[in-house]
């Protein structure tokens, strides 16, 4: 396989894992009164899911080098974006358990 395919294939698992994952796997504090600073963070890591899954659609679209290299970039970025949402941007739940 080349590996823009696997890439491809790749940011794509990795997108739909963090577009569904908050909402089902990885379970936030519902919407209610007051909106916890975790869902923020689940709204926003499934927004970088969907760019991830639009950046797999693009890897297996296009064989240019340079787009290649230009997505590269971009799902680097997300992928940097996706841990520090939760970490240190927005944060996590403060819910105790």
């Amino acid at each position: 396989m080349k590996k823009r395919v696997i890439y491809g294939i790749y940011f794509i698992i990795i997108g739909v894992l963090l577009a569904i994952g908050p909402h089902t796997l990885f379970a936030v504090c519902h919407k209610g009164e007051t909106v916890m600073k975790c869902w923020w963070s689940a709204q926003a890591e499934i927004s970088i899911g969907i760019m991830l899954i639009v950046a797999g659609i693009a890897t297996l679209s296009f064989k240019s080098q340079e787009i290649q290299l230009g997505i590269c970039i971009m799902t680097s970025a997300l992928g940097v974006m996706a841990i520090l949402i939760p970490s240190v941007l927005i944060g996590g739940c403060m819910k105790k358990q």
